[in-house]
């Protein structure tokens, strides 16, 4: 053999091997997704929370939301797990729309933090039985339509089966009030999904 017959098998033995690893790689990559997709996907069903803070004492929790009451302020209760509250002080689909209310709760020296929690992923997790899921679904998606100002709107089945008619009866009063009570109103509708997570 001669050296120019070793150099063409071995560019066409490279070729084909790398038509086939190439194959194989986009068959792994999808061409359809845009850039960025990915990220806005995770984004759907994020809320912030303005916390004011996270206890195991009951009576504190009561001490606490009478104290703010007196100071002006708004907060609802949030029991998560066997023993532990949390006390939220607003709640907002964008963390920029909470930094008046954490200021306000600054400026009387409430200490806060705002976190970010992914109420569907949460719900996906938590959830085995499918007909419990699918109405705790569309309670989240109905307090994610009312934080976005859009009208709430229950499925006439889950409103004869009266399911949980806290979280129903909280869901519907979105509609009804004004702005001032309407975070309050948020707030006690996602307290009422929640404990029905647990």
């Amino acid at each position: 053999m001669r050296k120019r017959d070793i150099d063409i098998f071995g560019m066409l033995l490279g070729l084909i091997i790398g038509c086939i690893l190439g194959f194989f790689l986009s068959s792994r990559i999808s061409f359809n997704n845009k850039p960025g997709t990915e990220e806005v996907m995770s984004e759907k069903g994020s809320v912030y929370l303005l916390q004011i803070t996270k206890t195991n004492d009951p009576t504190k929790v009561k001490n606490l939301l009478e104290e703010l009451k007196l100071d002006g302020l708004e907060a609802v209760d949030v029991r998560k797990g066997n023993d532990s509250y949390y006390i939220y002080g607003g709640m907002a689909l964008e963390e920029a729309k909470l930094a008046n209310l954490e200021a306000d709760y600054l400026e009387k020296g409430y200490p806060t933090r705002i976190v970010k929690e992914n109420l569907l992923d949460k719900l996906r997790a938590e959830m085995e039985n499918q007909e419990e899921m699918d109405f705790l679904t569309e309670c989240v998606e109905n307090l994610l339509n009312s934080l976005a100002g859009k009208r709430v709107e229950i499925s006439p089945k889950y409103m004869d089966e009266l399911k949980h008619p806290w979280i129903l009866a909280s869901l519907l009063y979105l509609n009804e009030n004004s702005e001032e009570n309407l975070m309050k109103l948020q707030l006690l509708a996602y307290k009422h999904i929640m404990e029905a997570l647990e």
